[in-house]
């Protein structure tokens, strides 16, 4: 396990806590889980709360619901001086396998694609009702959101391939990443090329007028840049990978197997194009 806390580079909780923002992250599964406590402990938030904390309606081993967290969090928002600038991380549980959502939902529940389904149907419901509450708060506007998934989901679209740790295809590390600013940006705009979520923090900061560190690997969204993303799991085996355009490169550790898939032709990651493309493919 990597020692987070004696990483020298500041947190994006830290940068904007230093610049006189409240901060606060507030999880609705457990940080004891794989070790987060030694990522987001001394990292800048200056509530932690998880599960445990939050308590609620549905409590077990794997977290707590998301309206329990949604109102604990509107609650700590509730608590802060007006006008006071907050920075808060909300990191919910929904989604997770095995995708339990306490009143089912509009999809079948017959197959884990419909459970999983009202899952991220119930976390929706959730957030939505987090944005109200800042609506009702006559917060919104004001209020800059960055919303994004961790990772996807797999469901056998590859040999072997299911839940979100076992490999680096699509399916895995493909997420939904959108920044809102009500009172910035009045229209929307999809942007066309290669981005990661490491380009959260700079982009965060850019919006709202402070320095990003020189040691952030990331870059802002708004620069125009083109650039590459980095992925790379080790839960059963060990695969890196690259993302550059429209060629996406994978390289298995243990086996030195490589993978090259050209996006833009094979979306699906059917074929192997590394014997084709040997230069690109040097490792």
């Amino acid at each position: 396990m990597l020692d987070y806390e004696h990483f020298t580079y500041p947190s994006i909780a830290q940068v904007l806590s230093n610049a006189g923002y409240r901060t606060a992250l507030f999880h609705s599964g457990r940080f004891m889980y794989l070790g987060m406590d030694s990522i987001v402990q001394n990292r800048g938030d200056q509530t932690l709360e998880d599960a445990g904390d939050i308590g609620g309606n549905r409590n077990s081993s794997f977290g707590v619901d998301e309206p329990s967290a949604v109102r604990r969090m509107l609650s700590w928002i509730d608590s802060l001086s007006e006008g006071e600038k907050f920075f808060l991380t909300y990191l919910p549980i929904a989604g997770h396998h095995p995708y339990a959502t306490p009143d089912g939902g509009p999809f079948s529940e017959t197959d884990e694609v419909g459970r999983y389904r009202n899952a991220l149907h119930c976390g929706d419901a959730a957030l939505g009702t987090f944005l109200n509450g800042l609506r009702e708060r006559g917060l919104f506007q004001n209020t800059l959101f960055a919303i994004m998934g961790d990772h996807g989901e797999a469901f056998g679209q590859h040999e072997g391939n299911y839940g979100h740790t076992l490999s680096i295809y699509e399916e895995n590390i493909r997420v939904p990443f959108i920044i809102a600013a009500p009172g910035l940006f009045a229209g929307q705009t999809m942007l066309n090329r290669t981005v990661s979520l490491i380009d959260t923090a700079p982009t965060i900061l850019s919006l709202v007028g402070l320095p990003i560190p020189d040691n952030y690997q990331g870059r802002s969204l708004l620069s125009g840049e083109d650039g590459m993303a980095l992925f790379f799991t080790d839960y059963s085996l060990g695969w890196l990978g690259l993302r550059d355009g429209r060629w996406k490169y994978v390289y298995e550790l243990e086996a030195g197997r490589s993978m090259l898939f050209d996006l833009d032709e094979d979306p699906e990651e059917q074929v192997n194009a590394a014997a084709q493309h040997q230069e690109q493919v040097r490792v």
